[in-house]
């Protein structure tokens, strides 16, 4: 392997070594000298550094933290060993669409940021959708500015997953060295939840333009080990891993209702960002943020915890201005995909995931633009309905929980 670096895919791992060897494979199928895998081992079985080893390479390098750190401590530590003039960090259950970084590499020349929408793949042996992947058929590549992004954000609570993080986009060491000037020479301040989420406020608050581009480099995993989609077990060893026994113990501001909620850990995220900052017109950006917050989580959240978010926070909603499109509408393109079922491309992993989708892109494998959505009648939760007496129990209590 040479000397320079241009590219780092760093992989923070914790006990996903079923998982992790598919990662490792996928990056190294980019044939490139110039690109380094790194693999941040969070104080794992051993059975992690047998799949790193089992591979090896000169490309792939290993640490580990022999105590278990919280998740934004070991993306820290991930991120501080990357030796590249460009890093992304990848998921442990994700995969790389290696014909893409040839597209990446273009725009770098100008761009110092580029982010991809974050496409998934569900893997085999989990609940519904299983052995799924989202193809992506729209065409895009924009230059957006990152103050006003992040404004935008801010005040609208939109989808996160529409902008730049380190999780999917690839960013100049320069950006993330000023971040951590940002933060006294840490990646997080203390108090973060979710690195993705506010790696997302802290890039935009860095850089002047980012490129968003519709072809993903990276494939998101969803696996039954995956922190996301409703794992109750991860969920568990991620707040244990922070010290408390209920999440609500972790949130950044003491006027968030004492409830478990994955969406509240994100606005907990948020505000921590508008304290950290002392962002001006501070008190109407909170009232703003809150207010969108509440009017897209309806149906989601208790009615006892959405009367204490209006009540502790002074927010009235005749007066917020709520953001319909959820950053979608006329702010982003639109983004267009289809369903592709992995038994009938021979799909058992991540990795074959990403070969496929590569293959999708040159044109060497077809896939038609009406595909039908798995038979499952629990995808998503929506097809519920399709049982006429659990479909008369959704309604009653959707319509219960809308008050």
């Amino acid at each position: 392997m040479s000397n320079a670096v241009k590219y780092s895919i760093v992989i923070p791992t914790r006990e996903r070594h079923e998982t992790l060897s598919f990662a490792i494979r996928s990056c190294l199928s980019i044939r490139r000298d110039d690109v380094e895998i790194v693999v941040c081992d969070n104080a794992s079985s051993p059975e992690t550094k047998q799949v790193v080893d089992s591979i090896g390479g000169e490309r792939l390098k290993y640490i580990r933290s022999e105590d278990r750190l919280n998740m934004a401590d070991n993306w820290d530590l991930a991120m501080s060993m990357a030796r590249g003039e460009f890093v992304t960090v990848l998921g442990d259950d994700d995969a790389v669409v290696a014909e893409v970084l040839d597209r990446i590499e273009v725009i770098l020349r100008s761009c110092e940021v580029v982010t991809w929408f974050r496409t998934p793949y569900f893997w085999p042996k989990r609940k519904a959708p299983s052995n799924v992947l989202v193809y992506t058929t729209s065409e895009y590549e924009r230059v957006f500015n990152g103050s006003m992004s992040l404004e935008y954000v801010l005040r609208t609570f939109c989808n996160y997953q529409f902008y730049p993080s380190f999780y999917n986009s690839f960013i100049s060491k320069s950006t993330i060295a000023k971040i951590r000037l940002r933060h006294a020479g840490k990646l997080y301040p203390s108090g973060v939840l979710s690195p993705d989420v506010y790696s997302v406020l802290d890039v935009l608050a860095t850089v002047d333009k980012y490129c968003l581009i519709s072809t993903p480099f990276s494939l998101s995993g969803i696996s039954r080990c995956s922190n996301g989609g409703g794992n109750r077990r991860e969920l568990k060893r991620f707040i244990h891993e922070y010290g408390a026994k209920k999440v609500h113990a972790l949130y950044s501001d003491d006027r968030l209702p004492r409830y478990q909620h994955i969406s509240l850990g994100l606005l907990s995220d948020y505000l921590l960002f508008i304290a950290e900052e002392g962002c001006s017109c501070c008190e109407a950006l909170i009232k703003s943020l809150v207010g969108n917050y509440v009017a897209k989580s309806k149906g989601q959240l208790p009615r006892w915890v959405v009367r204490e978010l209006l009540s502790h926070f002074k927010v009235e909603m005749a007066d917020v201005v709520v953001d319909e499109t959820d950053g979608i509408g006329s702010y982003l393109p639109a983004h267009r995909g289809v369903l592709v079922d992995g038994k009938k491309y021979g799909i058992t992993d991540a990795c074959k995931a990403a070969a496929v989708y590569g293959q999708l892109m040159n044109g060497m494998l077809f896939v038609p633009m009406k595909t039908k959505t798995p038979r499952n009648r629990y995808w998503y939760g929506a097809k519920i309905r399709r049982i006429p007496i659990l479909g008369r129990m959704w309604a009653r209590y959707r319509a219960w929980r809308k008050g």
